[in-house]
């Protein structure tokens, strides 16, 4: 039945663009322009939760999203592709088996290097919340790129009962994007940039959706 996740999805797509017009777009200060430096890009991190109202408003040149191969990815696939942006498709492997997360993030390294937008959910495809998976930090170390922590919160929302608690803005609303400062990768590990990530996400939760934040804590 996943041929019907796959329109089910391009559905979901058209509608997410419309959707998206109808909601008010608020930006604080923003990192990024002065960060696409000598022909690279920069990758960007979100939790797995924040990532519809951060699709609603991340722009910038040659966008490419990570998405896992799951019935979920199918799903969030084409509401992607409608609103301008690539998709890699993969995640981490899990029990040996391969998901595809190495060409996805070798599409992603690609993206960066011709100086494109690279877009992690970071703690997906399946949790815990939070926990940053390594992918991003590999990226950032093997390209020499920037990472920049960004959550988006809108001002009303459907939040779901799920691992991730996902926040669904709701029409017309006013949906903010917050940023961190850039985690730069000169004279980090991986393991130091990977918690780097994590916690400038938990300081972002914490000073402009502290009450999300303190539900991770439970």
């Amino acid at each position: 039945m996943r041929w019907l996740n796959r329109i089910l999805g391009w559905v979901i797509g058209r509608l997410i663009v419309i959707w998206k017009w109808t909601c008010r777009k608020t930006r604080g200060a923003d990192p990024r322009p002065e960060l696409y430096v000598d022909g690279k890009g920069i990758a960007i991190a979100f939790l797995h939760a924040h990532q519809i109202a951060g699709l609603f408003l991340v722009d910038g040149p040659n966008r490419v999203a990570m998405i896992s191969r799951s019935r979920d990815g199918d799903l969030i696939t084409p509401a992607v592709k409608a609103l301008g942006i690539g998709v890699a498709r993969g995640s981490a492997r899990t029990r040996k088996r391969d998901k595809g997360g190495r060409d996805a993030l070798e599409a992603l390294k690609q993206c960066v290097r011709e100086g494109g937008t690279a877009l992690f959910t970071v703690d997906g495809p399946q949790g815990p919340r939070n926990r940053v998976r390594r992918g991003i930090a590999s990226l950032a170390k093997t390209e020499g790129v920037p990472i920049v922590p960004g959550i988006a919160v809108a001002s009303r929302r459907r939040i779901l009962n799920t691992w991730d608690r996902m926040q669904i803005p709701m029409p017309f609303s006013r949906v903010s994007i917050h940023w961190g400062e850039p985690i730069l990768p000169e004279g980090k590990t991986n393991e130091e940039m990977r918690q780097a990530t994590s916690d400038a996400l938990r300081a972002l939760e914490l000073a402009h959706d502290p009450v999300e934040a303190a539900r991770n804590d439970v």
